[in-house]
């Protein structure tokens, strides 16, 4: 009886658990690097976070103490961070981004984007050269290989006030995809002016903390029995 609650417990838990958005909380180390060229491929995959654009690559700093990213001041344009990602995750996802900006001259200038891809490989390893500053692919590495837009949000201007609400954004995984781009991204910063992330976490659905709930009642059930 033991052994059979036990292997529920296990399948309950295992059948939620999914590769995800690395470091999502940015709880890790920090970026794993400065992309010199601003774009991902393949060999990023799972890797992490990854700052680029042309320009100063510090435009982005990863502060471990806070457990977070932030931009202010010292860089001017367009500056973005990145990662390329893998998960079994299919159907209707919510990714949420929490942040906070500080508009401090209240100008309404500030802007932020963000993107999700969704890729589909060929008969290859799939695409190659996702430029995290323009949210767009280069050449392929292999034919068939596809890439979908499951969610784009470029420019917005926030109005003229400081603004902490997430960012909720509506994804379709359909019937999954072989590995996911998501990036973030700035325009210029005004003087006292500064943009923080402190997470961007893709939000289990209804069914999948069903599940998750399931796997924490047996193994409640199995603490129980041994006891």
């Amino acid at each position: 009886m033991k052994k059979l609650i036990t292997l529920i417990a296990l399948l309950a838990i295992a059948g939620v658990a999914t590769a995800d958005i690395v470091d999502g909380d940015f709880s890790g180390t920090g970026f794993v690097s400065y992309i010199v060229s601003g774009a991902l491929n393949t060999s990023h995959l799972d890797n992490g976070w990854y700052v680029g654009f042309s320009g100063d690559p510090n435009a982005w700093h990863y502060d471990a103490a806070t457990d977070s990213v932030s931009r202010g001041t010292g860089a001017t344009g367009s500056r973005s961070f990145a990662q390329c990602f893998t998960s079994s995750l299919t159907g209707n996802q919510t990714i949420k981004i929490q942040w906070a900006m500080v508009d401090a001259d209240d100008s309404s200038d500030n802007r932020v984007s963000y993107a999700v891809y969704g890729v589909n490989n060929g008969t290859g390893t799939g695409m190659t050269d996702f430029d995290i500053a323009s949210w767009s692919f280069g050449a392929t590495v292999d034919t068939g290989s596809t890439a979908t837009k499951l969610a784009d949000w470029r420019r917005h201007n926030v109005d003229s006030a400081d603004y902490t609400a997430d960012i909720d954004i509506a994804v379709d995984f359909g019937t999954g995809y072989d590995s996911y781009y998501i990036g973030f991204s700035t325009f210029n910063m005004n003087a006292g002016d500064s943009v923080t992330v402190t997470d961007i976490n893709i939000v289990p659905e209804p069914a999948t903390v069903g599940m998750l709930g399931l796997g924490a009642l047996v193994a409640m059930l199995v603490r129980r029995i041994r006891a």
